[in-house]
């Protein structure tokens, strides 16, 4: 069983980045992800984007909130929903958890898919130091662990130079 390093290379050393972009890696699935973390990508339909993720335990539940004042529609499939689970948005916020008791195994992937329409910069990690709208994720049991959101080397933004979106 291996692990892939930051330039998505399985038991890599990280030596392979390269190119014109700073060494930047070009995030496409959740293995490419740093453990504890998770990212927003447009995934390739309208409106539609795929929040990967990679952690070290197993999820119970999760919220976050969309960036750039987007509203979620929808969610539906990733391992989120081969779990069973209800994801449902509210304006920005994104919630999902079991009914049933369960839960996603440790792991990376696809955590779930999101309709999102508005101005899409991401996923919000804490927005203005505040603890409402931070990332949340918990183990089965309940117990909160740490999850954060990657941001590309590099910053960058969609849309112009807010200051404080990255790419998607």
């Amino acid at each position: 069983v291996g692990s892939y390093d930051s330039c998505g290379v399985c038991n890599g050393d990280n030596s392979s980045c390269g190119g014109d972009d700073g060494g930047s890696v070009d995030i496409t699935d959740g293995c490419q992800l740093d453990t504890n973390t998770i990212y927003l990508i447009e995934s390739g339909e309208a409106e539609e984007y795929s929040v990967l993720y990679n952690t070290d335990e197993d999820i119970g539940g999760f919220q976050f909130d969309i960036a750039g004042g987007a509203t979620v529609n929808s969610a539906s499939d990733g391992d989120a929903a081969l779990a069973g689970f209800t994801v449902q948005g509210a304006g920005a916020r994104v919630l999902g958890f079991s009914f049933t008791g369960g839960s996603i195994s440790a792991g990376c992937g696809t955590l779930t898919v999101l309709s999102l329409t508005g101005d899409v910069t991401g996923i919000d990690d804490c927005p203005d130091g505040e603890s409402d709208g931070c990332i949340v994720f918990s183990s089965p049991g309940g117990v909160e662990f740490d999850v954060t959101y990657y941001i590309p080397s590099g910053g960058g933004t969609t849309g112009g130079d807010d200051g404080g979106s990255v790419d998607i």
